[in-house]
């Protein structure tokens, strides 16, 4: 928490340091001005302008809020449950489930903004098919869960379908930290996609290596 809480500061700071920054040109290129150089009549003056806006954007604002976000979402328990079958099941951390809302209904807005700003009907049928992706997404993330016991892996696809996956069948383990997710093959040719933020991951993930050791 800690964490989360210092890089919300800094990404505070940064936003208003990005902010005062772009709010001074009403006095630099008066400034300027004053002197003979004007701003909008050197095309290189603009084109520089606007890559120092952008990597302060990046630096100041872009850099801390991804990390804020990613110390959010680590947030949360990191014990796993047990359903009514007794499967020990593996749910999305409450700090993910909480930066899903917020970028979901971030997003929302968004595409609710672009519909009723479209003048065509082709328009307003991409703003709004983007809306019910984002929204199907958000739920996806709420309803994402794993479950296991010593025998199988029961898991979620995108579409909301249950795969049963035997724990005799897997063949490797993959880390895929662009995404942020382990990959477990198995011989059938599927895989499970297994998020970073699973509450209860070591657990599962102590399974799939003994289950890959007895495969081997």
């Amino acid at each position: 928490m800690g964490r989360a809480l210092f890089w919300f500061v800094v990404t505070l700071i940064g936003v208003s340091l990005f902010f005062g920054a772009a709010m001074s040109r009403d006095v630099i290129e008066p400034w300027l001005a004053s002197r003979g150089i004007v701003f909008n009549d050197i095309p290189l003056l603009q084109t520089v302008g606007k890559l120092v806006l952008t990597v302060a954007a990046m630096l100041l604002v872009g850099a801390p809020l991804t990390i804020f976000l990613y110390c959010l979402a680590a947030l949360g328990s990191d014990q796993a449950g047990q359903d009514i079958h007794g499967y020990t099941e593996l749910r999305l951390k409450s700090g993910t489930r909480l930066v899903a809302l917020i970028a979901v209904g971030f997003l929302l807005f968004v595409f609710a903004m672009a519909f009723s700003e479209s003048a065509t009907l082709l328009g307003q049928i991409f703003s709004f098919s983007g809306g019910m992706f984002f929204l199907w997404g958000g739920v996806w993330l709420w309803r994402a869960r794993l479950r296991f016991d010593g025998s199988v892996l029961l898991a979620l696809d995108y579409l909301g379908r249950v795969h049963r996956h035997e724990w005799r069948d897997l063949q490797r383990i993959e880390s895929n930290k662009e995404a942020m997710e382990y990959h477990l093959w198995f011989k059938t040719g599927k895989k499970a996609r297994v998020s970073y933020f699973f509450a209860g991951l070591n657990q599962l993930m102590i399974q799939a290596q003994e289950a890959l050791y007895k495969n081997a």
